[in-house]
């Protein structure tokens, strides 16, 4: 049994999910066309396949097949300029050194750690981001990561994609802290709403860009960059079994 949302599968079935992902913050502003009950209603849909097949296989062609058959969707995708931000070096340069062997802990997948955030001193998980802090401000760590990821935590928290265009390949622990303004849009755990502080305001640490220069010396400039979207030509509502 599924619950189909059409704005979301159809930007999961994508072939490029980095700018078509509903699972992101933007994947619903990645679709075009379409009327409006394609983003409101909520249909649950009994499907059984024919022997075994693979979760990918079912979550993406069968899936498609199964949504041209049942809503006769049919879609073409488009290309369009639009803001991003491109992580960059500062001048000066990076303020992190590449982490040494045994910085971060490995996860043993026989035996993995309870789902919880590093202690004080504790090594973080390598390849990990936890973020804490409050209404006001946000505390970001990362456990043996390389700057692409954190571009994709910056575009998680970011009112826009982020693109990492350093060209440093090194892994690093990363350490940072700012506070939440306008451009910032993650939601708290517990659907707590978010207070927005003053950029740089003493009280509540600096904005997430001046964080970026002054702690990880790099910055987040904007820049236009082309991105693919999704144009639904045709869609209608399924009828009963």
């Amino acid at each position: 049994m599924t619950v189909v949302n059409l704005v979301a599968i159809s930007a999961r079935n994508e072939t490029k999910p980095l700018l078509n992902d509903s699972s992101r913050p933007d994947g619903g502003e990645r679709i075009r066309g379409g009327p409006a009950w394609i983003r409101s209603d909520r249909y649950t849909i009994d499907a059984k396949a024919e022997g075994a097949s693979s979760d990918r296989m079912m979550a993406g062609p069968m899936l498609g097949a199964l949504l041209e058959e049942r809503f006769q969707l049919k879609t073409h995708r488009g290309e369009e300029q639009i803001p991003m931000y491109a992580l960059t070096v500062a001048n000066g340069g990076p303020k992190l050194k590449p982490m040494e062997e045994g910085g971060c802990t490995l996860l043993d997948p026989a035996n993995p750690p309870p789902p919880r955030f590093a202690a004080p001193g504790e090594k973080l998980l390598c390849g990990f981001v936890q973020d804490s802090g409050g209404a006001t401000r946000v505390i970001l760590d990362a456990g043996g990561v390389r700057f692409s990821r954190l571009a994709d935590e910056l575009s998680n928290i970011l009112d826009r994609h982020v693109i990492d265009t350093t060209g440093i390949t090194g892994i690093f622990n990363i350490h940072l802290e700012f506070a939440r303004d306008e451009a910032t849009r993650r939601p708290l755990p517990g659907g707590a709403p978010l207070v927005d502080a003053p950029p740089d305001d003493p009280a509540s640490g600096p904005s997430i860009f001046t964080a970026v220069q002054q702690q990880l010396g790099l910055k987040l400039d904007s820049i236009r960059e082309s991105a693919e979207f999704v144009v639904i030509d045709q869609v209608e509502k399924p009828s009963g079994n």
